[in-house]
């Protein structure tokens, strides 16, 4: 497994269009070190911002569904 990724596979990492990506780096919305003219993507990053957003949880359901 590739610990730096692209443009392209942190869109397929993420679930987003390169496009999509290259505007959350201009907006500062995501991780990402530049490499000379190259963005890049540290997995483990990625994986930490992914982890952080806000929404529910598997723990978070079965807790609100157990009686």
């Amino acid at each position: 497994m590739k610990k730096y990724l692209n443009v392209d596979e942190a869109a397929d990492f993420t679930g987003r269009t390169p496009d999509a990506i290259r505007r959350m780096v201009e907006r500062g919305q995501i991780p990402y070190r530049k490499w000379g003219k190259r963005m890049i993507f540290v997995r483990e990053e990625l994986e930490e911002f992914l982890d952080n957003l806000p929404g529910m949880r598997p723990a978070d359901v079965r807790k609100r569904w157990s009686l």
